[in-house]
């Protein structure tokens, strides 16, 4: 990850310049949206024209249709689904034939074979792009969430703002302060025997959403959990889950959320949220930021 740092770093910059002489931009489809979109794409090696496509796919399938009823959302989300799952069978089907012989990370997954106790086997196709969507998902959405919920904590902590500009050498620590008050994502687990949690009784077999969230907040773990301390030592947050369903890219999304929060408190350090515009949510099994509309004082490029 470290060698890809210059490269994110110019995204970043490219980013900034489009609107750091306005004074005011939609933070999330001008900043928080594009960057790690540009940045996954690039890391798979699928072209960046697909970005407003994945964007909608994803969208629907993770929100349906606002304002639509249930019945329209479910139809819609099949919709996606299915053209997204035809859309990565033809990028495995590219590489398979020999059509597209590169030495992506999306090839280097279709290309590794499966350690199944000692016996290798090649990823199945339904395998492999069940895989491409949850990377898609986790690599988009995840760091978009986060980067609003930087700036929304951050702006209405002006102290600990201050804090950075006084010593960005505190970002890293903010960054993990972020992911553990404001987790993007709960993860779906299945529980393999009879268990009592809470005075609720879990059945071998029930299906389960774990709030990674509430877990991050519990008062035994932290002190004053529900106020961000962006020096907060220890930090043991499960932001990227534990043990063996573990993200497997927290290094890429702490690279992205650090070197993004350098350069916004270098160029725009003054940000503000807009009372009459306020910012607009989701929540889902990936949590997060639609819309963030922010002013700052215009900075010269």
């Amino acid at each position: 990850m470290k060698a890809l740092e210059p490269e994110i770093r110019g995204i970043i910059t490219e980013l900034i310049d489009g609107f750091a002489a306005a004074g005011e931009c939609e933070f999330i489809s001008e900043f928080a949206h594009e960057l790690p979109t540009r940045i996954f794409l690039a890391l798979m090696g699928w072209p960046l024209s697909a970005a407003p496509q994945f964007t909608e796919w994803t969208d629907i399938t993770l929100q349906g249709i606002p304002g639509a009823s249930e019945a329209e959302s479910a139809e819609a989300r099949a919709k996606a689904a299915t053209e997204i799952y035809e859309y990565f069978g033809r990028v495995v089907a590219r590489v398979r034939s020999g059509e597209d012989s590169s030495e992506t990370l999306t090839a280097q997954i279709i290309n590794t074979p499966l350690d199944v106790e000692g016996t290798p086997r090649p990823l199945t196709d339904e395998e492999l792009c069940r895989m491409f969507f949850l990377l898609l998902v986790a690599g988009l959405h995840t760091v978009q969430g986060a980067l609003a919920w930087g700036l929304i904590h951050l702006s209405r902590n002006p102290e600990q703002r201050e804090a950075i500009l006084d010593d960005p050498t505190l970002i890293p620590s903010a960054v993990e302060e972020i992911l553990r008050i404001e987790t993007a994502t709960s993860g779906g687990r299945r529980a393999t025997r009879d268990v009592e949690i809470g005075d609720v009784t879990i059945k071998a077999g029930d299906q389960l959403l774990v709030v990674m969230t509430a877990a991050n907040r519990d008062e035994d773990e932290f002190d004053a959990p529900d106020e961000l301390q962006i020096q907060r030592h220890p930090n043991r947050h499960i932001g990227f889950g534990a043990g063996p369903h573990r993200c497997l890219g927290p290094h890429l999304a702490r690279l992205e959320l650090r070197l993004a929060l350098e350069e916004i408190h270098e160029r725009i350090p003054d940000y503000a949220l807009v009372p009459d515009n306020p910012a607009v949510f989701h929540s889902s099994q990936v949590r997060g930021c639609e819309k963030l509309p922010i002013t700052f004082t215009p900075a010269t490029l």
